[in-house]
């Protein structure tokens, strides 16, 4: 999806946060260390996954380190990572390594998934930019959060009137 339908998801009426979010899909060490891996907005993550639970501080950590990522509880134990470690990631859908360093854990309710890295939707895009890569300026889907349950289904409706003629 191209960045700018982000802008125009946010504007609608019942939207209360919205952030660019893209699977990334990357190799730790090996392919059978697999885990989800997203790139996203950090300042607007935790506003949309309001169930999951991060240290303040950890949190503004991340926020301000454009390398910087949030692991969830349950690949921090698999892999006995810590705050500071660095994680390399190599791309195998996309054509770039990353290299990102941990700054924060966070953690939910046994219904939320715990095992996501997140990190800045903006570091993988620049290195998209620089890879030359056709994928860079797009999302791969735009995830949001609306002022309330009971308005989901206007919204959703609203934003699918939006873009029936788009690409």
């Amino acid at each position: 999806l191209p960045e700018k339908y982000q802008q125009r998801i946010e504007r609608m009426p019942g939207v209360l946060y919205c952030t660019k979010f893209t699977w990334f899909g990357g190799v730790y060490k090996d392919e059978r260390n697999f885990f989800p891996q997203f790139a996203c907005e950090a300042d607007k993550l935790f506003k949309i996954f309001t169930e999951s639970v991060i240290d303040p501080k950890q949190l503004d950590d991340f926020i301000k380190e454009k390398s910087a990522c949030i692991v969830g509880i349950k690949t921090m134990e698999r892999f006995g990572w810590k705050i500071g470690d660095k994680i390399p990631l190599q791309g195998n859908i996309y054509p770039v390594d990353l290299e990102l360093t941990v700054r924060g854990i966070y953690d939910g309710p046994d219904t939320a998934d715990r095992s996501w890295l997140v990190f800045h939707f903006d570091y993988f895009d620049e290195a998209l930019k620089e890879a030359r890569a056709p994928n860079s300026g797009n999302a791969g889907i735009i995830m949001l959060r609306t002022e309330s349950s009971g308005k989901m289904s206007t919204v959703m409706q609203s934003i699918e009137s939006s873009f029936a003629s788009s690409d």
